[in-house]
């Protein structure tokens, strides 16, 4: 078989090889730039800075210099709840100031809304834009929140970009998007994440944070094998605990399917909430999470990342599907005691069986806290 090059990238794997109209194209390095309408490489220099209504720790104050004081990549691994973001902030007002754009790439819609609206709080000066698809807002800012997916638009656009939780999907295993993120900036690159694989930091620039803002460890995940009917069983009376002591709780589901199942046993409860991606009302439910005092949410795993609430614990239900990896058990297990109100909780995963990923990221929890 003949060996089929890019000329552009030197790309020699057929996969990455597509056809339009009979003419063949790699999808690796093919130019994706169809903005909007026309957006300046540059934008005016802006006079801003970071409106915080709290202190930065010292390990983020490091952190954050770190970056300001280098013009190459940078990764920062950084434990769930340790305000990764809020270690960006200081680069992103050097940006604006020096006329560059700035690009914010997260992986779901929710969390993009969920950043841009934090932002505009710490940032009230700035024209910043979400987007995602069927977003609504203008898409030329100042500062740019957008899905990965979106990035496309972007090309050769962005003086810093960041890139929040870099390992998660729909970034894992995407090379061609990754290439896409990639190149939206013509300069600095900042990747965020929790669960870096650890060859992807080697002969990287990385900063670490493994330690929350609040000094309090991590809350680590308790194990309890149980079959379907008794994980049933068990939930009953977690829920039940919860609407007594006035905690909130997400129950986390592999599938929709059985989401749905299980929800139409305890649908006679009290506030319990639904949330998975075939839900339009998505954003109006997670906005009710933070204004209630006292829930119980059943969800898929669209509320794995970007969410921060006050006093919650959080049970994995068959926790040893395989869509559950060790990637999205840290992350599940991180949305408990992120707040200083509120820095202890409960997390628990019930399987099966002890599968792999489960064992292997209750040891990664573990070794934050060592």
């Amino acid at each position: 078989m003949k060996q089929i090059t890019c000329f552009r990238c030197g790309n020699q794997d057929l996969s990455m090889f597509s056809y339009n109209n009979g003419k063949q194209y790699c999808r690796r390095c093919i130019d994706f730039n169809k903005p909007f309408k026309k957006i300046d490489k540059t934008i005016k220099p802006l006079k801003t800075y970071p409106h915080l209504t709290y202190r930065l720790s010292n390990k983020q104050l490091e952190l954050s210099n770190m970056i300001l004081n280098t013009s190459t990549d940078i990764y920062i691994s950084a434990v769930t709840g340790s305000g990764k973001t809020e270690i960006t902030l200081h680069a992103i007002a050097k940006a604006l100031n020096e006329g560059k754009r700035v690009g914010f790439v997260i992986p779901r819609k929710t969390i993009v809304i969920e950043i841009a609206s934090r932002l505009r709080k710490i940032f009230p000066n700035v024209k910043i834009s979400e987007v995602y698809q069927g977003s609504k807002y203008d898409h030329d800012g100042d500062l740019i929140v957008l899905t990965a997916h979106q990035a496309f638009r972007y090309t050769n656009k962005f003086g810093l970009l960041i890139v929040d939780e870099y390992d998660a999907f729909p970034l894992r295993d995407n090379q061609v998007l990754k290439d896409i993120v990639d190149r939206t900036s013509y300069a600095q690159r900042i990747y965020l994440s929790a669960t870096f694989h650890e060859e992807i930091l080697i002969n990287k620039q990385v900063g670490s944070l493994n330690k929350r803002y609040h000094n309090y460890p991590l809350p680590e995940p308790v194990f309890l094998k149980k079959n379907i009917i008794f994980q049933f069983l068990f939930l009953l009376k977690v829920i039940e605990e919860a609407f007594i002591n006035k905690r909130k709780l997400i129950v986390y589901f592999p599938t929709i399917k059985l989401l749905k199942i299980v929800a139409r046993l305890v649908l006679d409860k009290k506030n319990i909430k639904i949330v998975h991606s075939k839900i339009r009302e998505v954003n109006t439910i997670i906005k009710e999470l933070y204004r209630i005092e006292n829930f119980v949410v059943f969800s898929t795993i669209i509320l794995e990342r970007g969410i921060t609430i006050a006093n919650v614990n959080v049970l994995i239900f068959n926790a040893d599907h395989r869509l559950f990896n060790v990637s999205s058990l840290i992350q599940i297990a991180g949305r408990v005691g992120r707040l200083k109100s509120y820095p202890t909780g409960s997390v628990i995963f019930l399987a099966k069986g002890y599968s792999n990923d489960i064992k292997e990221s209750i040891k990664r929890i573990k070794s934050f806290n060592i």
